[in-house]
């Protein structure tokens, strides 16, 4: 059963072409059919997710991909947030 595979096909203009002409991901197996393994190694793999930006972040990933200039940063991180694109976390010092 090809599932979403049959719509999508990475790099393809036409799924449907590139679909036939792929090698088959799983052998075909019958029921009750029986498989041996080769190797089979049981690893364990956890993700984070990105870290948040800071203002100071922000400001760098700018610099780096060449978007404004030191003038427009704090003008610009401004409208982002009264746009309301992000929440500003305030953080209270003791």
């Amino acid at each position: 059963f090809p599932g979403f595979i049959r719509i999508y096909v990475e790099g393809a203009d036409n799924p449907e072409e590139m679909l036939d002409s792929r090698d088959k991901i799983l052998p075909t197996l019958e029921k009750g059919e029986s498989i041996n393994s080769k190797n089979v190694d049981a690893k364990q793999h956890f993700t984070k997710p990105p870290a948040r930006y800071t203002e100071a972040s922000l400001v760098r990933k700018m610099e780096d991909v060449g978007i404004g200039r030191p003038s427009t940063y704090a003008p610009t991180i401004s409208t982002v947030i009264a746009r309301g694109y992000v929440q500003a976390k305030v953080v209270e010092q003791h």
